[in-house]
């Protein structure tokens, strides 16, 4: 496995203080900093001669601690530092020796585990850049190695999900993961069920949603309502795209074009019940649902946009709410929210499941309007966000369920919102719905939610949608824009 070859490579096993060089970035494709975390590591980010001077000789010089020093630039680093560390040249060269680097810089979304799985039985040089490509569209991307990544990615998240307690970072782990599988599954034609992760997160969210509020990261919000206090500090210049409906495997298949802009991809949990009206009113108010005036439409969703920028210090002409690609964005603008619709009018128009979201996200993202609107926000300046409100999920139909609750959104139909509770308990047998406790929503109303895999669709028909708990619907992309090439 790809971990054991890692770690062989870094000698991680035999020595205690390395100095790893790595100016091919592979840290952004493969986590090993928290893989030699685990092995009691501390991890220790190389930024100038002076700064490391002052930690090595307090901290490490005379400790007889793990650690493990990570170089990612070109840069000069003293002699006796060299001497003191077992170095590591980590890169393309030293991985996969027989494959062209640029080539493999090319692929930014290439998952380094399933590289490892077809270059493990390779035995002829391929440095060539065209057979390096080659190789990656027809081996690693073929059919029978993407089902032996998924059968191994599957028994790892079994063993995983057996451990206790698993922290709301776990599960953001777990999303990556099962969104990446089945981006991967889709992309070649492999059929593909992680449903039982699902009823794993369920269980989460009850015993632990409540607390997410109370979560405070530094590198990115913990849910949507914390997303504005995240990227509104210093009065910076920002940008804020919010693709409506966009899950963790959608962003796979967008990011697969995004060649020449480097990002940092982290996610955040939505707001339940995963609706455009309660969830993206609260990513771009700033406020828990409890907290709006009209939670459950969109009627002031600009206002409090508008209203959240004023609080914490732009003025009215420096703050611009804006739909599709092509926004007019005025030279006073320094707050910018961007709203675009297509991911969820692909999703509540799709009658092909998740082959056919690959194929029509995989079209966007081969028009480059997202790519073109992000190329044009980096030359005027902004600091750029990209996120979504709620994801999308597999579903089938349990039969029609009309005038019985208040009106959230015509297009969702995974949850009621009950004022009536005399109809709940009729509802709740006839179509085995989950009662909702309500978190950070008004208590004057009662919640319900289909089980995993179900929606209030027409009977037996196989729908995308959202509304629910389940993880694809409830943890999302949060991106940041870190550079646009030839931008």
């Amino acid at each position: 496995m790809f971990k054991e070859y890692l770690l062989q490579i870094l000698s991680a096993n035999y020595e205690d203080k390395m100095m790893i060089f790595d100016f091919d970035g592979i840290e952004k494709r493969y986590s090993y900093a928290k893989l030699l975390s685990k092995l009691d590591f501390q991890i220790i980010r190389y930024d100038d001669a002076t700064q490391f001077r002052f930690i090595y000789e307090s901290e490490i010089k005379d400790n007889k601690k793990k650690v493990a020093v990570i170089v990612d630039c070109e840069q000069y680093v003293p002699y006796d530092f060299l001497q003191s560390f077992y170095g590591v040249n980590l890169g393309w060269v030293q991985l996969f020796p027989n494959l062209n680097r640029e080539a493999l810089l090319k692929h930014k979304t290439l998952d380094l585990a399933m590289l490892y799985n077809a270059y493990s039985g390779l035995y002829e040089n391929l440095s060539e850049f065209e057979k390096t490509t080659s190789f990656i569209r027809q081996i690693v991307y073929g059919k029978a190695n993407v089902e032996q990544y998924i059968r191994e990615l599957k028994e790892e998240m079994t063993v995983f999900l057996k451990m206790k307690d698993l922290d709301f970072n776990a599960w953001l782990y777990i999303a990556s993961q099962k969104g990446k599988a089945e981006y991967l599954a889709a992309k070649c034609g492999a059929l593909i069920n992680l449903s039982f992760v699902d009823e794993e997160f369920k269980k989460f969210v009850f015993e632990r949603y409540s607390t997410l509020s109370s979560l405070i990261q530094k590198d990115s919000p913990v849910i949507v309502s914390r997303v504005m206090d995240h990227i509104l500090k210093n009065n910076a210049k920002i940008a804020l795209i919010v693709m409506d409906g966009m899950s963790v495997f959608d962003f796979n298949v967008l990011s697969e074009y995004f060649d020449d802009i480097d990002y940092q991809e982290d996610y955040i949990y939505a707001m339940i019940p995963t609706t455009t009206a309660i969830s993206r009113q609260s990513l771009l108010s700033g406020k828990f649902p409890v907290e709006l005036t009209r939670p459950f439409d969109l009627s002031r969703e600009e206002r409090e946009f508008i209203s959240k920028a004023q609080a914490v210090g732009y003025m009215g002409k420096q703050i611009c709410y804006a739909r599709g690609y092509n926004p007019d964005i005025g030279p006073t603008i320094k707050c910018l929210s961007i709203i675009v619709n297509d991911i969820d009018d692909l999703v509540h128009g799709q009658i092909q499941g998740r082959f056919g979201m690959y194929s029509d996200i995989n079209l966007l993202a081969k028009s480059g309007k997202i790519q073109r609107l992000i190329r044009n926000l980096y030359k005027q300046g902004f600091n750029i966000y990209l996120t979504s409100d709620h994801g999308n999920t597999l579903c089938t139909g349990l039969g029609s369920v009309k005038g019985t609750g208040v009106e959230v959104e015509t297009k969702s139909r995974r949850m009621l919102i009950l004022k009536d509770f005399a109809k709940s308990k009729e509802l709740i047998e006839k179509y085995d719905l989950i009662e909702y406790p309500g978190y950070y929503l008004d208590k004057q109303y009662k919640y319900y939610i289909c089980n995993n895999g179900t929606s209030f669709d027409v009977k037996n028909s196989v729908v995308m949608t959202h509304g629910g708990i389940s993880i694809d619907e409830v943890i999302v992309p949060f991106i940041k824009i870190k550079a646009v090439r030839n931008g």
